[in-house]
């Protein structure tokens, strides 16, 4: 699950970026959760206050209510919350060399945020390759791409990494999938999830990895990873 946050201080803004994200996310078969804040008090609240950490912030910059920018908050939440990719989302260009202080992954002019959605997020992925898994006596962080493919295996899960190697995790097969999140990442049976982008040949019940290693589609998720496949084909290739 993708958390957005958007903070912009005019509400048909706000809406519309809104509209736009979530019809993005349907058609691309992305899982996102979507909120808002209307000004500059209220999205520090939100996420300093109340400990929300979005993964990506659409940030307006003029708020004119509070007669400021929100290049100060953008450089706090960059310095204290660096797991949140800002996105400034602007009607004005002159800003753009004003934001380097603050730490930003885009920036985009409001009336292109449709046409640019696909950069954006593709951008997001780039920066943001890293899935954390929690047991109780462990943490494990690996890079999205160093990852090939997860196997079930009874009450655990392997992780198998490009290089060969692989790590048993003491974890549910439905608990670490929830955290498979990425548009590359794909489950296509009931034991199995893949990363597409080492995908060497696509069967209609078996993909074939680039190690050579043949992974079962099972009947229940032929056509959702047809579907899955074909979105990915559209953003990655």
């Amino acid at each position: 699950m993708l958390d957005i946050h958007i903070c912009d201080d005019e509400n048909f803004e706000r809406e519309k970026t809104k509209e736009i994200l979530n019809a993005f996310a349907h058609d691309h078969q992305i899982q996102i959760r979507v909120s808002v804040t209307s000004s500059l008090k209220e999205l520090e609240q939100h996420i300093f206050l109340e400990g929300n950490k979005p993964d990506i912030l659409f940030l307006d910059i003029e708020f004119d209510e509070e007669q400021e920018t929100s290049i100060r908050l953008a450089e706090k939440i960059g310095r204290e919350l660096p797991s949140c990719s800002i996105a400034f989302l602007t009607n004005h260009l002159s800003y753009a060399t004003d934001v380097y202080t603050a730490n930003h992954f885009y920036y985009v002019i409001k009336g292109e945020l449709e046409s640019r959605l696909d950069a954006i997020l593709k951008r997001y992925y780039e920066r943001s390759r890293k899935i954390i898994l929690h047991t109780k006596k462990m943490e494990w962080c690996f890079e999205s791409n160093d990852i090939m493919y997860v196997e079930r295996a009874r009450r655990c899960c392997y992780v198998f990494l490009a290089d060969g190697d692989s790590n048993k995790i003491s974890l549910g097969f439905e608990q670490v999938a929830a955290e498979f999140d990425q548009p590359m990442f794909i489950r296509c049976h009931n034991s199995f999830l893949i990363n597409l982008n080492y995908l060497q040949q696509y069967l209609s019940d078996t993909f074939v990895l680039k190690n050579g290693k043949e992974i079962p589609i099972s009947r229940s998720y032929q056509k959702a990873c047809h579907q899955a496949f074909l979105k990915w084909q559209e953003i990655w290739v």
